[in-house]
């Protein structure tokens, strides 16, 4: 994440810099180039103007001379034509070797009385020049001066070559540059993701301490401010929480005592040989209602106390084979006698690090959940099998299975998927949320697989010893 970030930042940068740079130079040097022939262009037109103005009737040798003394003083080579076409004199060649130049497109200009000017290649010298022509006097047809663009070409190269350098200490610069400005901004937002994955987690604690003052600070203050809104909510929770799991304990500890007085006097009555027929069928309903009141109250304590972690456990290593055997042998008697078998499918053969009697409660609680749930006279098979890291314990029903919405929702306290049933018959839902905390109490984890109609298999996987 910190070298992909900075990478690509890094890389935008230099990506900017290089398309910035590439376009202003070509900008440059083309607006450079255009000033540059512009301004050779009047220079020349000037010398040419001043050039024919200085002609008299010179012709023949005194003509020739005259034209080689102002190329050299104007720095450029001159040629005078008559109206024919016909070289008259010329500074770097003899005009009798020269054709006929009445056809060039300056000079074809120049002899219809217009300034012209050409960029080309010297047929005498090989050079590309910058050709002014214009017309001459009464014996000149046309006067033309040829300027050698090498002068401006070298101009421009050196210019090239100053950009260059400069492009390349830019380049470095904004290399640095670029550098700083993104390896502070990734540590920005390094910092910011750290924060958000802190209060994610639950640190609502965690703040930032960014002080600059950008977009990223004003993330940074919301996430502080957000941060600031979860704590004080969520102490709101624990003390809500507190108060809530205070009051069932409470609650369930001060039933235990009348509880048991009920139950104890309903023997007393029950062993009566006076009471009539009717007398006997109101008693067992009552003492049905005091022993469901009672398995309340046992489980809502216990849940508290688990909650609170006021209920240790003892771990110690016990091999998967013995807790299977001990399960069965325990509750084979109680789920024979509501007309259903209890069966050992598979047993591994390594250890787990557990509390051996909270392990055996949460098989209890989830053959009863079996028992409540699946067809009457249908089997219930357990046994665990070693997985990657651990031992995965199973219990399996053949009843209705569970539908998909209820499956992430079961293990919570007090929730029942089939709200049709009476609490007497499917129970108060604290058996799959206390076998959920006594798992997760030893580090392990906890599940259902299950499919309408196809049964369920409730599964808890506990870490190797």
């Amino acid at each position: 994440m910190k070298g992909k970030l900075l990478y690509k930042l890094l890389m935008g940068f230099l990506l900017v810099a290089l398309i910035s740079t590439v376009v202003l130079d070509f900008g440059i040097r083309r607006i450079l180039q255009h000033s540059l022939e512009r301004e050779t262009e009047r220079t020349v037109l000037q010398k040419t103007r001043l050039f024919s103005q200085s002609l008299t009737n010179l012709s023949g040798q005194g003509l020739s001379d005259f034209v080689k003394k102002q190329a050299v003083a104007a720095d450029a080579r001159i040629t005078v034509i008559d109206n024919t076409g016909k070289v008259m004199a010329d500074s770097d060649a003899q005009p009798s070797t020269m054709e006929n130049h009445a056809t060039r497109p300056e000079f074809a200009a120049a002899l219809h009385g217009k300034t012209g000017i050409a960029t080309r290649q010297s047929v005498t010298t090989g050079e590309r020049y910058l050709y002014v022509a214009i017309p001459g006097n009464t014996k000149q047809g046309a006067v033309r001066l040829a300027y050698p663009l090498s002068a401006m070409e070298n101009s421009i190269r050196g210019v090239e070559i100053n950009l260059f350098l400069a492009t390349l200490i830019a380049a470095l610069l904004t290399c640095v540059l670029a550098a700083t400005i993104s390896s502070d901004f990734a540590r920005r937002t390094r910092e910011l993701a750290a924060l958000a994955q802190r209060i994610a987690a639950g640190d609502f604690s965690a703040r930032s301490t960014d002080a600059n003052r950008d977009e990223l600070t004003q993330l940074a203050e919301s996430l502080n401010s957000m941060a600031s809104k979860l704590e004080s909510s969520f102490a709101e929770m624990r003390k809500t929480e507190i108060i809530r799991r205070d009051f069932i304990a409470n609650v369930s500890h001060e039933l235990r005592t009348p509880l048991t007085s009920i139950q104890g006097y309903l023997e007393t009555l029950q062993s009566s040989a006076q009471l009539s027929t009717q007398d006997h069928e109101y008693l067992g309903i009552i003492e049905k209602n005091a022993a469901r009141m009672a398995r309340l109250t046992q489980d809502l304590l216990a849940l508290a106390q688990m909650e609170s972690g006021e209920r240790y456990f003892t771990m110690e290593v016990v091999s998967a084979a013995e807790l299977i055997k001990n399960v069965e042998q325990s509750l084979r008697p109680a789920v024979l006698s509501r007309g259903s078998e209890l069966i050992v499918d598979e047993i591994a053969p390594r250890a787990v690090k557990a509390d051996a009697d909270a392990i055996h409660q949460v098989f209890s609680n989830l053959i009863e959940n079996a028992l409540k749930y699946g067809p009457a006279r249908s089997p219930i098979v357990m046994g665990a099998r070693e997985v990657e890291g651990g031992i995965r314990f199973h219990v399996r029903d053949a009843g209705e299975g569970i539908a998909p919405e209820h499956r992430d929702r079961i293990f919570e306290r007090f929730y029942r998927a089939d709200k049709s049933r009476s609490s007497d018959s499917g129970g108060m839902g604290l058996g799959l949320a206390i076998a959920k905390h006594i798992v997760v109490a030893h580090g392990g984890s906890i599940g259902v697989s299950s499919d309408p109609g196809q049964g369920s298999m409730f599964f808890f996987i506990l870490h190797l010893a």
